[in-house]
């Protein structure tokens, strides 16, 4: 997989997960929701990084969601995601490793971005080098909106959380 600025990024599908109607602002069935607001974005050829936490359910229900999706998906194992590679290559997802990739903005400045599925501290700080100026991002889910604080680690403008809601 080559990461570019062609790719859709998501996070916390978590289908099947029969609580998280009760404190998220899912509804019950969210999941055919998702299935049907991602393929009205995601063409056939599209390629996809789901950032972790695809499903609690068992194969016969993750495959009834995530066959239906379309696109080429790659994902990032989230702390909910405890099967093999394997298996969640048999429900259409390639699971990769975090992803460190560099970017250039329309000064030439670097933008340096880390795709992980709990965000990452502490946050290295932006340098300059001569004119260039070197900013770091990190493009994280398993917070939920959540963007004040992990623990006692306050959050920066530089982690963007990206979560599903399922509306």
């Amino acid at each position: 997989m080559k990461l570019n600025t062609n790719f859709f990024i998501t996070s916390d599908l978590h289908f099947e997960h029969e609580r998280l109607p009760s404190f998220e602002t899912r509804p019950v069935g969210f999941e055919e929701v998702i299935v049907k607001n991602w393929n009205k974005t995601v063409k056939a050829d599209d390629n996809i990084l789901m950032l972790g936490d695809l499903t609690l359910g068992n194969k016969e229900k993750t495959l009834y969601h995530c066959l239906r999706l379309n696109g080429n998906k790659y994902m990032l194992l989230g702390n909910h995601d405890n099967k093999s590679p394997n298996w969640y290559l048999e429900c259409g997802f390639v699971v990769v490793e975090p992803i460190f990739k560099i970017f250039k903005d329309e000064q030439e400045n670097e933008v340096r971005v880390l795709f992980t599925h709990e965000p990452i501290f502490p946050m290295p700080k932006d340098i300059h080098v001569g004119k260039k100026k070197i900013f770091y991002y990190n493009i994280h889910g398993h917070r939920h909106g959540n963007t004040h604080h992990v623990g006692d680690k306050p959050l920066t403008d530089r982690h963007i959380d990206i979560i599903v809601t399922g509306k």
